[in-house]
């Protein structure tokens, strides 16, 4: 039931055994794939729903290039370094 055993099963049946009891196999690693999927779009949808409401992402955990408090504060610190540096680099 589970999908690295199967992933493992099925390479030994296309390997030793010429390809016998591969659907098993298959049907595992299918299901657990599907699975998968719809986790991620039932959290996609979450998400979503939250952004509509206005909870959103926390701030500490903005995406990559969106305006937020942590890119804010990356933007200055980066600004702070930059500012130490050239400091250091007259005296």
């Amino acid at each position: 039931m589970l999908p690295l055993p199967a992933a493992v099963d099925l390479a030994r049946s296309l390997v030793y055994f010429d390809a016998t009891g591969l659907g098993g196999n298959l049907l595992t690693i299918a299901a657990w794939g599907g699975a998968g999927l719809v986790l991620n779009l039932l959290a996609d949808l979450w998400l979503a729903h939250r952004a509509r409401q206005g909870k959103g992402i926390p701030a500490e955990v903005s995406r990559a290039g969106a305006p937020g408090k942590a890119a804010q504060a990356d933007a200055e610190e980066r600004q702070e370094e930059a500012a130490l540096a050239g400091s250091a680099a007259a005296s």
